[in-house]
């Protein structure tokens, strides 16, 4: 992605966040942009709603007319998409209370208006709903009864969708929060702090603002800070709750269960590319972590200067790239070590030693001596990714400051 075209989407962005001024943003739109790749870019990383009202700010005459009419066109449907899982939140949340069954959303519409004061300030495309893993069953069964077929249940989540002629509505029944690798670091009273919520004739639970900001903070993480939407969300929380939050006790709280580095990455991402400004007490911190202020400014020059693979759970980053990446934002030897486990037990179902087609296409050996390309496999292999192993040891090195 061009230098120019970046800069124009961040602009955009923190006009719509409230930190930059329109003057101030209007000298990054008035150089070369391309703005089909800034609209495409916008898109990926979930912040189109954000774009359109820096743009609205600022001045829609900087945008040619046709992007302005796709732009003003996405903002509509996401707006109108949003309103369309809004009402079906609403029958769940009804749903689920008759039964006795206790829910609480993921994202969506509400934290969308949580966040941002408004429902189409976020790109919303499915519902996520947490429940407790003593109500699995109860859970898929009310949805199965509402008209959606469900998928095979994976660790920890379900797929649940239902399609009718006028829209097709995906929800993703979770009952935790992340596989057991990832080591959440969010305790079991989470669902003792919670608190209701009304958002158009709904109430439905919420965690509290320190929750909030944690479980925003080890989301982001999870994915790599790979999406700017997930860097977006942390001033969106800054502003809104900030001032009324003690922020000495919730950087003691994520300390505690191991997710300080990750809160402290997240809030210094949105402040080096977002301008936002956090506490100084967070700044003071991050300035002590030398693996923090690191992985800030690393994740800060990545983050818009790379492909996004949007099939991909963690962005532009491979998978051990990813699991070198949380495995270096966790504080704790015991939340890294799961991931360690996981890669590793990963790679040897990856490199199983029964040969394939790859093998016997690198080196053709006749029927009788087929036994050969057990040997074979090995050796392809230490060819092929020898020196990604030895780049990865490195990294391997440094994970576990």
């Amino acid at each position: 992605m061009r230098h120019d075209d970046a800069e124009a989407l961040l602009a955009c962005v923190r006009v719509a966040l409230d930190t930059a001024s329109a003057s101030q943003a209007r000298e990054a739109l008035e150089r070369d942009v391309s703005w089909d790749a800034v609209q495409s870019l916008a898109l990926q990383h979930g912040v189109m709603p954000l774009l359109c009202r820096g743009l609205t700010a600022i001045g829609w005459n900087l945008v040619p007319s046709s992007v302005r009419a796709t732009l003003q066109a996405s903002f509509r449907d996401n707006a109108h998409r949003t309103l369309l899982l809004l009402q079906e939140l609403r029958n769940l949340v009804v749903l689920f209370e008759a039964a006795g069954v206790r829910m609480m959303p993921l994202k969506g519409p509400l934290w969308s208006a949580s966040l941002y004061g408004d429902v189409a300030l976020r790109q919303c495309n499915d519902l996520d709903l947490l429940i407790a893993p003593t109500d699995v069953t109860q859970a898929i069964r009310l949805l199965a009864s509402a008209g959606y077929r469900t998928r095979a249940p994976q660790a920890t989540s379900v797929l649940a969708v239902r399609t009718r002629p006028s829209s097709t509505v995906v929800v993703d029944l979770q009952w935790s929060l992340a596989d057991v690798h990832y080591r959440v670091p969010i305790d079991a009273q989470l669902w003792d702090r919670l608190v209701p919520r009304t958002l158009g004739g709904i109430t439905a639970w919420h965690p509290a603002p320190p929750d909030q900001l944690r479980i925003l903070s080890a989301h982001a993480a999870k994915h790599s800070w790979s999406r700017l939407g997930w860097i977006c969300d942390m001033p969106a929380f800054v502003r809104r709750y900030g001032e009324a939050l003690d922020w000495h006790h919730t950087l003691e709280e994520a300390r505690r269960s191991g997710g300080e580095r990750m809160l402290l990455v997240g809030l210094q991402l949105a402040a080096s590319s977002l301008h936002t400004e956090i506490p100084s007490l967070v700044a003071q911190r991050v300035a002590r972590d030398s693996v923090s202020s690191s992985l800030a400014v690393t994740m800060s020059e990545r983050l818009l200067r790379e492909p996004l693979e949007r099939r991909r759970l963690n962005g532009v980053y491979g998978f051990v790239d990813a699991a070198f990446l949380q495995m270096r934002a966790r504080e704790r030897v015991a939340d890294k070590l799961p991931h360690l486990r996981y890669v590793a037990g990963t790679l040897l179902r990856l490199c199983t030693l029964r040969p394939n087609d790859l093998d016997r296409a690198a080196v053709p050996l006749p029927r009788a001596l087929a036994p050969l390309y057990y040997p074979v496999r090995p050796c392809r292999l230490t060819a092929k990714y020898g020196r990604l192993a030895l780049g990865h040891g490195y990294q391997f090195m440094t994970v576990w400051r």
